[in-house]
């Protein structure tokens, strides 16, 4: 959401691209995040691993005997100034 936008990078006009790893515990929960490709901006890059780690929940993938295991999601976030 805008709120998650830095004030300092809304000021600046500064947007980009974030591509990212996650990766997902049998329970669903991310353990760790990994940029693929950097947006250019630390701060913007930092502040999506940082979201994607509090708020992101998964439904567990499943093994082949139907069991929980640990996984990965890659994804990307684009950040657009809002005006």
């Amino acid at each position: 959401s805008t709120k998650d936008y830095p004030s300092d990078l809304i000021r600046a006009e500064i947007g980009g691209e974030v591509s990212f790893k996650l990766d997902v515990s049998a329970e669903g929960l991310p353990t760790s995040c990994l940029v693929i490709v950097s947006s250019k901006n630390d701060k913007l890059d930092q502040v999506t691993c940082k979201i994607m780690m509090q708020r992101a929940k998964f439904k567990p993938a499943l093994a082949a005997d139907g069991s929980p295991e640990a996984s990965h999601y890659i994804s990307r976030v684009r950040w657009q100034v809002p005006y």
